[in-house]
């Protein structure tokens, strides 16, 4: 699968483009307070919360293909209630699906 646009990664870095609908994130504090979590995994993304606190968004395994987002990729297609603050715009339907097809491209690579 391509790299990330750049076009794409603007959009994330200035947009509200993904739904986040959870109470509790993990602070980059909190993250390297824990050395089960940085010895194992990476932090590539983060965001704030209503609040302006910053949280870890999304974490990759060192060695192995794990991955772990704070928010919800495929909303911005397929979830069109009134009453949810979800971005339908084309760039964050684009971004939802590029993480879509990442996740599943990297479910293919296992023969089981």
């Amino acid at each position: 699968m391509n790299e990330m646009s750049e076009r794409m990664k603007a959009y994330l870095s200035f947009e509200k483009a993904m739904y986040f609908n959870h109470r509790y994130g993990t602070t980059n504090e909190t993250f390297y307070s824990m050395p089960n979590l940085y010895d194992f995994w990476d932090p590539i993304s983060y965001n704030h919360d209503k609040n302006g606190r910053v949280f870890v968004s999304m974490i990759e395994a060192k060695k192995y293909p794990f991955y772990g987002v704070q928010f919800h990729p495929e909303k911005n297609s397929f979830e069109w209630k009134d009453n949810l603050e979800i971005n339908h715009e084309m760039g964050s339907i684009e971004v939802g699906h590029y993480f879509g097809n990442f996740f599943v491209n990297e479910a293919r690579k296992n023969t089981h």
